[in-house]
């Protein structure tokens, strides 16, 4: 479960969201809207990489404010920017390094990406 109460996110002068309160269940939800409408601000809170100016954002009945490592840890996001989500030279590189937070011995480390490349090819 996903839950906005009262989420307002500014800029400096300039409003994103403005008192949005929205629960969402759904395994999956589309966010349409304008350019500059705040889906992607609306986006980036889900996961803790922005937090609400007022109000809360909860996840699987965690804070996204004080909770965001364990909210990222459940929540994935997919960058607009293919180069800003690509870091590595390789795609078993750039696999390998979304590994080292879990501080995996390398072996590990290589099976996993082994068995990612494996599944999705």
């Amino acid at each position: 479960m996903i839950r906005f109460a009262d989420v307002s996110v500014a800029f400096g002068s300039v409003t994103a969201l403005d008192r949005v309160s929205v629960e969402l269940d759904e395994a999956r939800v589309g966010v349409i809207g304008p350019n500059g409408g705040g889906k992607s601000t609306f986006a980036r809170l889900i996961n803790g990489l922005t937090t609400p100016t007022s109000g809360q954002v909860m996840v699987q009945g965690l804070d996204v404010a004080r909770n965001g490592p364990a909210v990222r840890r459940a929540v994935g996001y997919l960058f607009t920017d293919p180069d800003a989500q690509i870091v590595m030279p390789t795609v078993a590189e750039d696999v390998a390094f979304s590994l080292r937070r879990l501080r995996l011995g390398k072996e590990e480390t290589n099976r996993r990406v082994r068995q990612a490349l494996a599944r999705f090819g």
